[in-house]
């Protein structure tokens, strides 16, 4: 994932990762959509590269994180 670029897309309610050189979507990282997740109008999304995490901000006071060095995200912990 170095270099790619994370996108929180709040309209969609979901966190999606691009290709760094042409801005191709690689893939949904999160989505509200048939999942677990309470992900509600992600405004701000960070992956931490030694630990794996990701960490998003939520309109609703919320931060979620994720560890996402697997193929699917699980969710660690969320707190507001």
């Amino acid at each position: 994932m170095s270099g790619c670029v994370v996108v929180a897309d709040s309209g969609n309610n979901r966190v999606c990762l691009f290709s760094p050189s042409q801005l191709v979507l690689l893939r949904e990282l999160i989505s509200k959509q048939g999942s677990d997740y309470q992900l509600r109008e992600p405004y701000r999304a960070l992956i931490e590269p030694t630990s794996g995490h990701l960490y998003v901000g939520s309109n609703d006071g919320h931060i979620h994180v994720f560890r996402v060095m697997r193929k699917r995200p699980a969710a660690i912990h969320s707190e507001k």
